[in-house]
């Protein structure tokens, strides 16, 4: 995929996530063609972006850290310190890998910079009092600059644009900076200039900069990047849907009657119109409702199409059939199995690369919950019930049991659960006796 046309599309589907962007200046709003500058402006000064992205998107990465990775140190201080504190501004690595989850799956690519502190004390001791130690931080791919790959899809090179907040000096605001990182330093400019103000090396041999892909390539999109384009189709369906309603409100009052000159026609106090002979009963006109519904329509399937590519297995169960369901549960699991493997092999990157630059061998390992078993509880209830009466399986039923009642918890400790099995087995002991 051509870089600028994946730009295009991650900018799209993150303004949709944040309604930021296009969504808040109404930038990504099209003019009708007929219409006046005025009426324009007016439309888009009430345009809302009315498709809930985050909300479907939060569900999915909810379920994907339903149950946190597990992370062993080897005893390590300095994998631990880490993890309390992964990019230099107090959030644990649980919840920056949350966060890069959710940028990650909306654009189908992220990009982390594994850095280290200019400043290094000269043991370890002193690294870990004073927090010099390897941190890590997303990029927004659509901030690149330039970039070159090497022959094994990574970076060779990267040149980006960052907001840098400086801690004192005259500055109160954050200042625009270019970074570039290659295999052997890094640069930073002032945006425009080829001078660097500061520079370095890293000694590492690789750019720190590494790639998270859905698919395995750059530039690309990922699985939800296509909700952008459909929330900039909602935006623009449901202004022009109010723009309709608005100007077609009140239906048209009407009377039939041969005397057309010198009827007066007055709406009484009690909201009532007379009528006598000669007239007939009065009636109304009302717009067509066909523009309207047509609208409505395609709304509609905008909106259905983003539940189905978030997986949104929460709206009209009710009409579809069994197999409908068990198909999209099937492939809500599925999609989550394949991004959780890709997350834990990209975090167990991210470890190797920050203990490179202190010259040790990372002794971090991750797991990530793979094995998802989401399914409508009522359903598998019903299953329960059903194979039970087919056959006295104890074993069976204790485990069916444990799976619903695990779908069901939103979060359960260890320590929780292992009491939870323990009530199950007794309570199926007593049972069968």
């Amino acid at each position: 995929m051509d870089f600028f046309e994946a730009v295009e599309k991650w900018e799209k589907v993150i303004d949709a996530y944040y309604i930021s962007g296009g969504f808040y200046n109404k930038s990504y709003l099209q003019k009708f063609p007929r219409e006046t500058d005025e009426k324009f402006r007016d439309r888009k000064s009430i345009a809302t972006l009315e498709v809930g992205i985050a909300k479907d998107v939060n569900r999915y990465i909810g379920y994907l850290f339903k149950k946190l990775p597990t992370r062993e140190t080897g005893g390590s201080e300095i994998a631990l310190e880490i993890m309390l504190d992964a990019d230099r501004r107090g959030n644990s690595i649980d919840v920056f890998m949350q966060n890069f989850a959710v940028n990650a799956k909306l654009r189908g690519v992220g990009l982390v910079l594994v850095d280290m502190p200019i400043d290094i004390p000269s043991n370890y001791k002193n690294q870990i009092e004073q927090r010099a130690l390897p941190f890590f931080q997303f990029i927004p791919p659509e901030k690149i600059i330039e970039y070159e790959l090497n022959e094994k899809g990574g970076f060779k090179r990267i040149k980006w644009e960052e907001e840098y907040e400086p801690v004192g000096g005259i500055y109160t605001s954050p200042q625009t900076i270019w970074k570039e990182f290659d295999e052997m330093g890094w640069r930073i400019y002032q945006p425009e200039t080829d001078k660097p103000i500061k520079e370095g090396t890293h000694g590492l041999g690789e750019c720190p900069v590494l790639i998270f892909s859905e698919d395995g390539g750059f530039p690309t999109i990922g699985e939800f990047t296509e909700i952008g384009e459909l929330a900039v189709k909602h935006f623009n369906l449901t202004s022009q849907l109010d723009d309709i309603l608005r100007q077609q409100t009140f239906p048209l009052l009407t009377i039939n009657t041969d005397v057309i000159s010198g009827v007066e026609i007055a709406i009484s106090t009690n909201n009532a119109l007379k009528y006598g002979k000669g007239f007939e009963r009065p009636g109304f006109i009302a717009p067509p409702p066909a523009p309207a519904e047509i609208l409505q329509n395609r709304i509609q399937r905008i909106e259905d199409k983003i539940k189905d590519i978030t997986y949104n297995i929460e709206t009209n169960r009710s009409q579809e059939s069994g197999i409908a369901l068990e198909l999209k549960f099937q492939g809500l699991n599925s999609s989550l199995s394949k991004f959780a493997n890709k997350l834990e092999d990209f975090e167990i990157r991210m470890w190797e690369m920050a203990f490179k630059y202190i010259k040790l061998v990372s002794p971090v390992k991750v797991n990530y919950e793979k094995d998802f078993s989401i399914s409508d509880p009522l359903k598998e209830i019903e299953v329960l019930k059903e194979v039970d009466l087919l056959t006295d399986s104890p074993t069976y039923k204790k485990q069916k049991t444990l799976q619903i009642l695990k779908n069901t918890l939103s979060s359960v400790t260890q320590e929780s659960w292992a009491e939870i099995e323990r009530e199950v087995t007794e309570s199926i002991k007593v049972e069968k006796e």
